[in-house]
């Protein structure tokens, strides 16, 4: 994706030197130049943006094929977490501090396959809801911070730990995929 964008920067790059460099008087083949400028870079976004989108339904569609053991089904949303029977329990709420919460979440996989739970960044993803209705949801996460994607390997449980700042009301309900777990 880097490369598409160094590529989209310096075609407009040299597009713009050329049109600084063009003799005055130069308006109708300024408008066709920068019509056509504007349509390869109009046409590189969407080619950048389609290319994007296909490399995610590829790895979807991957792990949602076959009958192999072996192959990991993705996990995106609500509905695929309860296509495959997947299940959520708060096992512990802790209080490190005045206004940060860390809660350790039992995620069980009875298939026959690992599940790989994705899209958990996106926002109310994963969240906390405290008894007066306010949500928390995860910090971004930065740079340097391994992605939150979840393995969950089949016929047993993986235990998640997530923690929430700026708490101020007592924990109610942990929402993971807009599905309410009550908060122990």
């Amino acid at each position: 994706m880097k490369t598409l964008w160094l590529t989209i920067i310096a075609v407009s790059l040299a597009l713009s030197l050329a049109l600084a460099a063009r003799p005055a008087g130069a308006e109708e083949e300024e408008s066709a130049l920068k019509t056509g400028v504007r349509s390869i870079v109009s046409d590189l976004v969407s080619a950048g943006k389609d290319l994007a989108s296909g490399f995610n339904e590829g790895i979807n569609e991957s792990g949602k094929k076959g009958d192999n053991t072996e192959t990991i089904r993705s996990i995106a949303n609500q509905a695929d977490f309860k296509r495959l029977n997947l299940s959520l329990k708060v096992i512990r709420t802790k209080i490190l501090e005045p206004g940060r919460v860390e809660l350790t979440v039992a995620l069980k996989n009875p298939n026959e396959f690992p599940v790989r739970l994705t899209n958990l960044e996106a926002p109310g993803n994963v969240a906390l809801v405290d008894r007066d209705g306010f949500s928390y949801a995860l910090p971004r996460p930065t740079d340097g911070e391994r992605d939150r994607d979840v393995l969950a390997l089949g016929r047993s449980s993986t235990r998640l730990r997530y923690l929430f700042s700026d708490v101020e009301g007592r924990p109610d309900i942990f929402r993971f995929f807009d599905i309410d777990v009550p908060v122990k």
